[in-house]
């Protein structure tokens, strides 16, 4: 292969290692979440939860992708020009997962009790 490919893959390869490693930590925290906070509302539990589930089709789907490019693809460059539907699939949920936390977290900060004023001002 050449060193541009090579350069080209290392960079998706190393973000899906940190993503691994993030994923890890995030299934701690769900952990200590669930067995710390028992009493917490069931619409916060919901969202722990449906969270979790994005992040691991995320983090699935993600690790499917490197297979599939860098494993039953292993030196086709024409591969690494084209996207499958399963990439359109993975940018789709990290963009719902996205979504949700930054919505939580306007809800969080709607709770504060900042007036509407306040939040449109920085806009």
């Amino acid at each position: 292969m050449s060193t541009l490919v090579i350069s080209l893959a290392r960079g998706p390869l190393v973000g899906t290692c940190l993503s691994l490693w993030l994923y890890g930590i995030t299934c701690l925290q769900a952990c200590f979440y669930f067995q710390t906070y028992v009493n917490d509302r069931t619409s916060l539990k919901l969202t722990v939860v449906s969270l979790l589930t994005l992040e691991t089709a995320h983090v699935v789907l993600t690790m499917w992708l490197m297979d599939y490019y860098f494993v039953a693809n292993y030196g086709n460059e024409q591969v690494l020009e084209s996207t499958t539907w399963m990439t359109m699939i993975t940018w789709s949920i990290g963009f719902i997962i996205g979504l949700i936390v930054y919505l939580y977290f306007i809800w969080r900060i709607w709770m504060c009790n900042l007036t509407p004023h306040v939040l449109l001002s920085y806009s």
